[in-house]
């Protein structure tokens, strides 16, 4: 029986669209996991959307970054789950520097956990520990050809003092093992470079930062692990070229080259200047702003006899064209398309 009140479904959040994204596209998540993960895909999603359920920020976040972000940490072998990778949300200006348009997007960051774990799989890695070393600790080293020793002790009822340096040790098949050393000049320049340098990870823990650093640096010395350089590059991105959503730069631009190829997905798909999707009669409604440049569309306008007329008069041929070059729209067509076709237009898988 009609009640004569009109209701009206509510708009779904970024989290149900982007399930919705990755749901529709198992198969081709399935693809780009490591092999020994095959069949897994699933679950994958469901552990990434309880961890963005959790995140009042995540929730902000753009759907198709969300979806991207469950991707990358695919390709990598870990799920988004906040203990071995996690999903940080970043401010990514969308427009351009003159109009800048801030959206939140969200960026896979592997735990330096997470990057273990992945070095284990290898097979040539059997483990890796790092510490910090701090100014009244017992602490030694030192390598003689294939040789190295290393010592490290301090007492834990004492106080330590400041830190002096950060080590990371890896286990290799066999019993060897090696170690790299970064002091603490080294891993000031890493806090330098990072874009978060004030934000809550390097002032809350910046000993765990230290030691990410330190096993970051060792791994990519050691391995040639697909799956672990994919982990380093995204975590780079993270780190090194994308903002805290708190803390914007207005000098980045929304054309920012992507460190990756999957950054592109979220970075292409949402800049103003050129839309990826824009319909080829969207390009032929004006004339070009310079007809010294003319479209492919426009060729067959250059056999037209009243145009070519036109030109030769004297007094007002080239200013009718200038005249109408400046009504042109300062700005392209939009993008009309939903999330899900810019998934499948642009992903690279």
């Amino acid at each position: 029986m009609p009640t004569g009140i009109e209701t009206q479904e509510a708009p779904k959040s970024a989290i149900a669209v982007a399930q919705s994204i990755l749901d529709s596209r198992l198969d081709s998540i399935e693809q780009v996991l490591p092999r020994d993960q095959r069949g897994e895909a699933e679950r994958y999603v469901r552990r990434a959307m309880l961890t963005f359920q959790g995140s009042e920020r995540l929730q902000s976040c753009t759907p198709l970054s969300l979806a991207v972000c469950v991707v990358k940490a695919a390709e990598s072998g870990l799920a988004i789950d906040g203990k071995l990778a996690h999903a940080v949300p970043y401010s990514v200006n969308a427009g351009s520097k003159a109009n800048p348009r801030w959206e939140t997007h969200a960026q896979y960051q592997p735990d330096y956990r997470g990057l273990i774990a992945i070095a284990k799989r290898s097979q040539r890695i059997v483990d890796i520990t790092a510490g910090i070393v701090c100014e009244n600790d017992a602490f030694d080293h030192g390598r003689n050809g294939p040789t190295s020793t290393l010592t490290h002790t301090y007492d834990a009822k004492k106080p330590r003092g400041p830190v002096v340096t950060a080590y990371a040790i890896i286990e290799f098949a066999a019993g060897r093992w090696c170690y790299e050393l970064m002091p603490l000049v080294e891993l000031e320049k890493v806090r330098a470079s990072s874009k978060a340098k004030d934000g809550p990870a390097w002032k809350n823990w910046p000993d765990e930062m230290r030691k990410k650093a330190v096993i970051k640096r060792a791994l990519k010395t050691y391995t040639d692990s697909p799956e672990l350089v994919a982990a380093i590059v995204a975590d780079d991105a993270a780190e090194f070229v994308r903002h805290p959503a708190d803390e914007p730069d207005e000098l980045q631009s929304g054309d920012t080259v992507p460190r990756d190829e999957l950054d592109i997905v979220a970075t292409k798909l949402l800049t103003d200047d050129e839309p990826a999707g824009t319909p080829p009669e969207a390009a032929t409604a004006t004339p070009p702003a310079d007809d010294k440049a003319p479209t492919p569309d426009e060729k067959p306008a250059k056999a037209k006899a009243p145009k070519a007329k036109r030109k030769k008069k004297k007094g007002g041929g080239y200013e009718d064209a200038t005249e109408t070059q400046q009504s042109l729209p300062d700005s392209p067509e939009p993008d009309t398309r939903t999330d899900a076709e810019k998934f499948d237009d642009e992903c690279p898988f």
